[in-house]
């Protein structure tokens, strides 16, 4: 699910502080997507709807990039932002 935006801006909180890098990617990846009770393909898709709703395009572009190859087809990307 990691891409070259994931890992620059893991770099750059890196940069920052890395122990910051280390918590924030170990708290998502883990802790947030890692969870049971839903599939990594519909825990992205319910993030591409909340980042399509609050109206943060940056976030929803690395997220959509995500998805793609994890599950949702195209289709299911547009339906849910639609």
């Amino acid at each position: 699910m990691l891409g070259d935006q994931v890992d620059a801006a893991a770099e750059s909180m890196k940069a920052l502080d890395p122990d910051l890098e280390r918590i924030a990617m170990a708290f998502v990846m883990k802790d947030l997507y890692g969870r049971d009770g839903l599939d990594l393909k519909t825990r992205l898709l319910c993030t591409i709807a909340a980042l399509a709703v609050i109206g943060w395009p940056t976030q929803l572009s690395v997220h959509v990039g995500r998805a793609i190859g994890t599950g949702p087809t195209p289709a299911e990307i547009r339906e849910v932002i639609l």
